[in-house]
């Protein structure tokens, strides 16, 4: 049997109606038997979420979501979606599960011959290796490796073999340049100044940690492989160079078909991948 998964960084596109539309066209034509959306909406926008989800289940899809943290009080708190293929939705309810301080949406997609897929969509820790070790410590007691399994999402990982990965692995020093020499201790008054690294030097720090492999590493020895073998990079979307969104399988799935999506109106690229049970 044939299961095309989609999966997408969504920059909160279900909390405005013309982004909402795109992610929706994409459905319609892509016809995925999952979709995965991270960061799909922003608590406060239930209008729009909930005429997305209409026009989802017009489509012929059950539709699940939930927030990525219920005991978080930010308003700006993201959310997490899945869209399943009707015939495909298994008797197990979809439910949010937590991994260390906040959620993951976990699925089972049920087959003709009642088989079962395990599929879980998640968003992991964007400024911290540390704490998505963590994560993964919760992640993997979720999981057994000898049922089908697929993990999918925004997962802030680099593999530490490619080029980029090489090079952002230097990147702390120019974090570190950054942090030095344009955001000093104090102004050219004598004035202190503000207490922030900045944008360049967080994104090459984050991107530093990232590139240390430790978490695709950790997740390619607990029995996955990675549904892209070329390692093509997802984001930014206008001109990516860090493959952070992944597709992982264990070994009862074959990968037929694989697509990086064009730039639209998120951040990152979605990923499309075409897998045979």
């Amino acid at each position: 049997m044939i299961v095309k998964l989609y999966s997408q960084n969504a920059l909160d596109g279900f909390s405005k109606p013309e982004t909402a539309k795109e992610y929706i066209e994409i459905i319609r034509q892509m016809k995925p038997d999952a979709a995965v959306f991270t960061e799909a909406y922003k608590a406060g926008t239930d209008e729009v979420l909930k005429t997305s989800i209409k026009q989802l289940e017009s489509l012929g899809y059950n539709v699940f979501h939930g927030p990525y943290d219920e005991q978080d009080g930010r308003k700006d708190k993201h959310g997490i979606l899945l869209a399943v293929r009707t015939p495909l939705s298994s008797a197990k309810k979809p439910r949010l599960t937590r991994i260390s301080e906040h959620n993951i949406v976990e699925s089972w997609l049920k087959l003709r011959n009642n088989q079962q897929i395990h599929l879980l969509g998640m968003h992991l820790n964007d400024r911290d290796e540390a704490k998505r070790q963590v994560e993964l410590d919760d992640l993997l007691q979720l999981i057994d490796v000898d049922t089908p399994t697929i993990l999918t999402g925004d997962m802030n990982t680099i593999h530490k073999q490619e080029a980029k990965g090489k090079m952002f692995r230097k990147a702390k020093r120019i974090h570190m340049l950054v942090r030095l020499k344009l955001h000093p201790k104090t102004g050219p008054t004598g004035q202190p100044m503000p207490n922030n690294r900045g944008r360049i030097g967080s994104v090459m720090y984050r991107l530093h940690e990232m590139a240390s492999g430790k978490t695709i590493t950790r997740l390619l020895r607990s029995g996955f492989t990675d549904a892209d073998p070329t390692h093509q990079p997802t984001c930014p979307a206008s001109n990516p160079y860090a493959q952070l969104d992944h597709t992982l399988i264990t070994d009862h799935l074959t990968v037929k078909g694989f697509e990086r999506l064009p730039e639209g109106s998120s951040d990152h690229r979605g990923i499309v991948v075409t897998l045979k049970v």
